[in-house]
């Protein structure tokens, strides 16, 4: 798995991509993985939602395949929709922020 953000001026953050196999990743973020996220492949949000921009892009691979995931503006995001998808997806990158962070 890859988690890549920018900050809010759109710049990577340093710390990203984030690389992980999936034996160095946490039981809790394994089993954010596992509810359906590996189904969920695409683009969320509206780059032009805010300003600054921020972005987050996932990879996960597996064995059925790669999944790319890329949310423009979660946080505006967050608060316009009601899916359970675009907060899973949030639950994910929150968690895999928390790790590179560490």
């Amino acid at each position: 798995m890859c988690h890549n953000a920018a900050g809010y001026d759109g710049r990577p953050t340093g710390a990203n991509p984030a690389p992980a196999d999936g034996a160095d990743l946490p039981e809790d973020v394994l089993a954010l993985l596992d509810h359906h996220l590996r189904d969920l492949g695409g683009t969320y949000g509206d780059p032009e939602a805010g300003d600054p921009i921020q972005y987050d892009a996932l990879r996960i691979e597996h064995d059925q395949g790669d999944v790319e995931i890329v949310v423009y503006n979660r946080a505006i995001l967050l608060f316009r929709t009601e899916s359970e998808a675009v907060r899973g997806i949030h639950q994910v990158c929150c968690r895999l922020d928390d790790l590179v962070t560490r």
